[in-house]
C-alpha cells in the first residue's frame, strides 16, 4: 500500500472465541495496512468473554487504540479459548470498552464522514439491532458478511448449497438486515469453506511464533481451541480460516469470481437466487486464484505485505 492511499474504515463484527478462524481473521486484519480498524464489536453467545479474549488479543498486539464493544449476549455457551485468558479482565484493558457494544457500534458509524465497511465473520443480530436504533446507518454501511451458500456449501464434493450458521443462528434478524436497503457483499461457503494453510507456508507461521507477537497470540489461542476439541493438527496445518476471506474482500477481490444476483434470504435459511423477491449484491461465487490467496494470506499474517 501507498503510504499516500486513504485508509479504508472498518468495524469487525466478531463471535471470536468459538470457533478459531475468527481469531486468525482478526490476526489478518491487523496486519492489514488499507484497513483503519476503529472498533470491534463481539457478537453470538457469550459476549463478554469474547470482549476479554478480543481486548487481550488487542493488548497482545500493540493496539490498544482499538476500542471494543460487548454485543448482545444470547447464551453463556462456547468459550473454547477461555484458558488463554488467564484471569485477563476487561478492566486490565488500556483502550475503551463499550459495555452497550451495539451502542458504541451506531456511535462509530454516525462520526465517520464516510461510510464504514463492517466486516461480520458471525451471526448479524449485533447490526439488527443497530439499525432497529438508529436506521440513517443504513446508508453509511458496506457491509461484508461471511454469510449463506449460493452455489455449493461445505461439502467439496456434493456441489449444492446448504444452511449456513451465520445466518441460521437469527433468521428473522438476518432477514431484516439482507430487506434493509444496507450495501451487502455477500462472501459465502462458496469461497470461504476448506480455506486451510499447511506445508511450507504454515511451517513459516509457526516459526514465527516466538518471535512475532500476533502470531504468538493466535498460536496460543489455537492451541487452547485444540485442546478443547482434542485435536492435535495444530503442528501442521489451520482449521479451515472462513473468515479471513472477510477481510480479504474488504482490501480486494482480484482472486475472486464475483457476480451480481438477487438474492433471496429464506425462512429455511437459504440464500437462494430470485429473481423476483431477491435483492441484488455482489457474491463471490468462486476462485480465480486460491494459490495466490493462500500465498497472500501467509504473508499478510507474518507482516511481509
Amino acid at each position: 500500500m501507498n503510504n499516500n492511499e486513504k485508509k479504508i474504515p472498518v468495524i469487525l463484527d466478531t463471535d471470536i472465541g468459538c470457533d478459531i478462524d475468527d481469531t486468525w481473521a482478526l490476526g489478518m486484519l491487523l496486519r492489514s495496512p488499507e484497513l483503519d480498524l476503529k472498533y470491534v464489536l463481539t457478537s453470538e453467545d457469550d459476549t463478554v468473554y469474547k470482549a476479554k479474549l478480543t481486548a487481550k488479543f488487542l493488548d497482545a498486539a500493540g493496539r490498544c487504540d482499538v476500542p471494543v464493544g460487548i454485543g448482545v449476549k444470547t447464551s453463556d455457551k462456547f468459550r473454547f479459548q477461555e484458558a488463554w485468558l488467564k484471569g485477563y479482565e476487561l478492566s486490565d484493558y488500556p483502550g475503551k470498552i463499550y459495555e452497550d457494544g451495539v451502542g458504541g457500534f451506531i456511535e462509530k458509524i454516525m462520526e465517520c464522514d464516510e461510510k464504514v465497511t463492517v466486516i461480520a465473520i458471525g451471526p448479524i443480530l449485533n447490526i439488527a439491532r443497530a439499525i432497529e436504533k438508529e436506521p440513517r446507518i443504513i446508508e453509511k454501511i458496506r457491509l461484508i458478511g461471511i454469510l449463506g451458500s449460493i452455489y455449493k456449501g461445505h461439502d467439496p464434493v456434493v456441489l449444492a448449497p446448504c444452511s449456513e450458521y451465520n445466518i441460521r443462528c437469527h433468521i428473522p434478524e438476518a432477514q431484516q438486515v439482507f430487506n434493509s436497503g444496507m450495501e451487502i457483499i455477500l462472501v459465502p461457503l462458496d469461497v470461504t469453506a476448506h480455506i486451510v494453510i499447511d506445508g511450507e507456508r504454515y511451517q513459516r507461521i509457526l516459526a514465527a511464533r516466538e518471535s512475532d507477537p500476533v502470531i504468538k497470540a493466535i498460536q496460543e489461542n489455537f492451541d487452547e481451541w485444540m485442546i478443547t476439541h482434542n485435536a492435535t493438527y495444530y503442528k501442521t496445518q489451520s482449521t479451515s480460516l472462513f473468515d479471513t476471506v472477510g477481510v480479504y474482500r474488504a482490501i480486494a477481490d482480484d482472486f475472486l469470481v464475483t457476480e451480481r444476483l438477487p438474492i433471496y434470504l429464506a425462512d429455511d435459511s437459504f440464500t437462494r437466487i430470485d429473481s423476483e423477491k431477491g435483492v441484488m449484491m455482489e457474491c463471490a461465487v468462486e476462485w480465480k486464484n486460491k494459490e495466490a490467496y493462500y500465498d497472500f494470506l501467509t504473508a499478510r499474517l507474518l507482516g511481509e505485505e
